[in-house]
């Protein structure tokens, strides 16, 4: 499970919540029960879990990104 300062911060810096389902190996089972018993709230993750990496990891912002990061140096 990620560390959530880090997903806080990447939160931060991309401007969009990180979808994600935080579980340990002691607490997979309750973390998955209600996506289990719900495809709604499936759907509902999946669509924000696209819509992340749509944003996130574009390959033209990816590469402005790092044109911006070379700019820098």
């Amino acid at each position: 499970m990620p560390r959530p300062e880090l997903v806080d911060k990447a939160a931060r810096a991309y401007g969009v919540a990180v979808p994600l389902v935080p579980a340990t190996k002691e607490t997979l089972v309750e973390a998955l029960r209600p996506l289990v018993e719900s495809p709604a709230r499936r759907r509902e993750i999946g669509a924000a879990s696209r819509a992340y990496v749509e944003r996130v990891h574009d390959i033209d912002r990816v590469a402005d990104r790092l044109v911006d990061l070379y700019r820098s140096l």
